[in-house]
């Protein structure tokens, strides 16, 4: 599984233990890795935006991941 990271996320680490406590094999992948291709949401059989932001998503993360998100939007429709 894939587990997406951007800057001020903060439920991501969370998401990752609870799946690897479940047996799941997991990534842990900024964002950017995505949206460069280093990472390719079809070799994954689930895939995780964890939500919690840091600081009350004072510094926007959900517009941080909003953004890129437009560019895989056809990739996870």
């Amino acid at each position: 599984m894939l587990v997406i990271r951007a800057p001020g996320t903060n439920r991501d680490g969370d998401a990752v233990f609870a799946f690897e406590k479940a047996g799941a094999e997991v990534v842990l992948a900024h964002i950017n890795q995505l949206i460069r291709g280093e990472c390719n949401l079809f070799d994954y059989q689930i895939f995780v935006v964890p939500g919690g932001f840091s600081y009350g998503d004072d510094i926007a993360s959900g517009r941080v991941l909003a953004r890129p998100g437009q560019r895989i939007k056809t990739e996870i429709q």
